[in-house]
């Protein structure tokens, strides 16, 4: 019908509007992001890490968290992020996610 077309092209202009403030907050994340990465290790550090060692560690919702590594499988380590329950440990890659390792309090808010 006309009257939902119409509806249709009023809100048009407010969803552009939020795209835009979502761009924004993209772009201030991604800066973020880089910032944060200068502090990241180089894969020569992440090569060295070992069980009981501390590191701050990218979550899967891209927060740093200070967490210890409680097991490495080659380039795996199972990470355990300080003050959080075993369910949430997980196993990341430092050859494909070193975007995700940061010495110990460089980056988490500990």
């Amino acid at each position: 019908s006309s009257r939902a077309r119409t509806r249709e092209k009023e809100l048009q202009p407010l969803q552009t509007a939020k795209s835009a403030g979502e761009e924004e907050k993209e772009a201030d994340d991604a800066s973020d992001s880089k910032s944060e990465c200068m502090a990241c290790m180089t894969e020569q550090q992440a090569e060295k890490l070992k069980p009981n060692d501390k590191i701050d560690h990218r979550d899967d919702v891209g927060r740093f968290l200070l967490a210890v590594i409680t097991e490495k499988q080659d380039s795996f380590l199972k990470i355990h992020y300080e003050g959080w329950e075993i369910k949430w440990d997980v196993w990341s890659n430092f050859t494909t996610d070193l975007h995700r390792f940061a010495v110990a309090g460089s980056i988490s808010k500990s």
